[in-house]
């Protein structure tokens, strides 16, 4: 359990670090103005191949900008 939650972090530290994290958050930022949050975070999964915590940090860092 604890690895797998390690790799979490390390996936989101990586995904930062290339700058792609930047752009899946201005992408869920625009569905979001049209879509609900839960279905924001289906779209992401699908479209990036996102675990639901991932998908669902993105998001909700889309929200507080």
């Amino acid at each position: 359990m604890r690895e797998n939650s390690r790799l979490k972090k390390e996936n989101i530290r990586l995904m930062k670090k290339t700058g792609e994290y930047k752009e899946m958050k201005n992408d869920a930022k625009e569905i979001l103005k049209d879509t609900p949050e839960i279905k924001t975070i289906k779209l992401m999964r699908e479209k990036y191949d996102l675990s639901l915590i991932n998908a669902k940090e993105i998001v909700d860092s889309a929200k507080e900008q």
